[in-house]
């Protein structure tokens, strides 16, 4: 198959039904205008947020882990710990 073109006739009523069940829209493009304007609608409804999140607690408690290793480690080394 590789190299061959399959045509894959579209099934409009199983896409349009896919569409009303979960609150979409179909659309049909027969150029590449209305392809682009389906992506335009498209870019109109779906978006991303960037939002900022607090990571102190995070880079506080892995440094608490780096320096209790570090202290194990040098108990260890010095044998004040067998």
């Amino acid at each position: 198959m590789a190299g061959h073109l399959i045509p894959v006739p579209v099934d409009k009523p199983a896409l349009e039904a896919l569409a009303g069940s979960t609150g979409g829209t179909a659309y049909t493009a027969a150029s590449g205008d209305q392809l682009q304007h389906a992506y335009d609608d498209l870019g109109k409804q779906v978006g991303t947020k960037t939002a900022r999140r607090d990571q102190t607690a995070a880079v506080t408690g892995l440094a608490l882990l780096l320096a209790l290793g570090a202290a194990g480690a040098s108990l260890v080394w010095f044998r004040v710990l067998p």
